[in-house]
């Protein structure tokens, strides 16, 4: 199964914003994580984690707490292949990038029951 058969829409915002901003968007979606994008560039990943880690700083720009370093797939990769980055890497999300733009995400929740990897139990994070 391709990537682009269960991929969802990526939400995406400013590296600007504060973390507070981040959390609002997040609950309003019902999403646990933003792209963060600076121009047409992924920049990062803020996640429900990154701000739960740094509340007392909730008023700060999401910059100083994202995840910076970006794994990504192509629309065209395998599910399997998606699940065994997330697992190697402890990731739940997976920006998916075609010619350099941005397409979509998909999730640790897109992936469950997709991928050879689950069915072998070995999609278990420490």
């Amino acid at each position: 199964m391709k990537i682009s058969q269960i991929m969802k829409r990526a939400y995406v915002v400013d590296e600007n914003i504060t973390l507070k901003e981040a959390a609002k968007i997040m609950s309003n979606k019902k999403i646990g994580g933003l792209i963060v994008l600076n121009g047409d560039k992924i920049s990062g990943i803020i996640t429900e984690r990154n701000i739960i880690n740094n509340l007392q700083n909730i008023n700060s720009k999401i910059s100083k707490f994202m995840a910076r370093k970006i794994i990504s797939v192509s629309s065209d990769d395998e599910v399997n292949n998606a699940a065994k980055l997330m697992t190697q890497n402890k990731i739940k999300r997976l920006p998916v990038i075609d010619n350099g733009k941005l397409v979509g995400i998909v999730r640790i929740t897109d992936v469950v029951g997709k991928s050879e990897a689950i069915e072998q139990g070995n999609f278990f994070f420490n």
